[in-house]
Formats: C-alpha cells, structure tokens, sequence
C-alpha cells in the first residue's frame, strides 16, 4: 500500500471536487448569496434552497430510516415520519396481545379474575 502524505489526500479530494462540480455549485450559491439585497435570516436555509434540498426535513430521522434500510441483518421496517401510523401500530400490538392472553377483557384492556 502506498502512503499518501496529508498534502496529497487534500489535493486528490480537491480534484475529486472539482471534477465532480462541487466547487463550481458552492461557488455559485455562496456568490448568489453575497449578490442578495438583504442577507436571510438563515444562511444554511438559503443554501438548501437554492441547491434544491426540501426544506423542513427532520435530517435524524431521515438517517435513520436510511441505515435501517441499507442494514442487511432484517428486512426493514417501513419508513414513516413520526407520528404517524401509530394508531395501526396500537391496533396490531392489541391484537397481539388478545391472542396471547385470551382471559384479557377485550373492551377495557384490563385482565379479568376468574
């Protein structure tokens, strides 16, 4: 295995930037914010925009659902944003549970005596 100096891993990234127009994009966004009348409130918002990301993403969650899916030990869940399909997740958990404990009074959700 070669060994690369410091100065040559920086300068083989750098190529690798420019080659795959990374620079070119951030110098155009980083100009067009300079050329704003008024400077936004949030520069990094700005940026996302004008790159063309969604805005309003919950970035952590997105991750997330992201290794869960490229995770090969089991078949991933569904990705969802949160909050939402709990309400299907309640009713399976119930139904699980009824099957499992047949004396558990279906109508409340407490066990009976008998």
């Amino acid at each position: 295995m070669a060994y690369q100096t410091p100065d040559s891993k920086k300068e083989e990234f750098r190529k690798y930037l420019e080659k795959s127009g990374v620079i070119d994009a951030l110098t155009k966004v980083l100009v067009g914010l300079y050329e704003e009348p008024e400077r936004p409130p949030n520069a990094v918002d700005y940026i996302k925009r004008y790159m063309g990301a969604p805005t309003g993403i919950d970035v952590d969650a997105y991750y997330s659902c992201v290794h869960r899916v490229a995770s090969p030990q089991r078949a991933p869940p569904p990705c969802r944003p949160r909050g939402e399909g709990r309400e299907s997740q309640r009713a399976a958990r119930r139904r699980r549970d009824e099957r499992q404990h047949p004396v558990r009074n279906a109508g409340s959700g407490r066990r009976t005596t008998t």
